[in-house]
């Protein structure tokens, strides 16, 4: 399965050289769809999109890793992902405590004294 990029406006292919082609047949293949978007964000490429050629058109998928929407999701994510790691630092927080505070109070307890053993009678 072929993975390309395809520019949205003059729905032309990147080619292996560095340009852009009409042939989907002359189009680089990525062969992974991240390794697309990080050659897209190296070039500055904004205005395109990945397709995934299944040899079928209507099995072709291709989505929009730079679209407004996917900006708006990411950015949506981010907060969330910020939001997550304040509450895991205060549940770290908390437990730490918690712990210190069993820590105390196992200190404090009185420790049993070790008896100690008669040894056996030898023969």
């Amino acid at each position: 399965m072929p993975v390309v990029v395809q520019r949205i406006d003059t729905n032309l292919y990147w080619a292996e050289n560095g340009g852009w082609v009409q042939a989907v047949s002359e189009a680089k293949d990525f062969g992974r769809s991240g390794v697309a978007i990080v050659h897209c964000v190296k070039e500055r490429l904004r205005n395109v999109r990945v397709g995934m050629l299944f040899g079928d058109p209507e099995m072709d998928v291709y989505y929009y890793p730079f679209s407004q929407e996917t900006r708006e999701q990411t950015q949506e994510l981010r907060k969330e992902a910020e939001t997550l790691k304040a509450k895991k630092k205060a549940l770290v927080d908390e437990l730490k405590a918690a712990i210190a505070e069993l820590a105390q109070q196992a200190a404090s307890l009185p420790m049993p004294r070790k008896s100690k053993r008669e040894t056996p009678p030898q023969d």
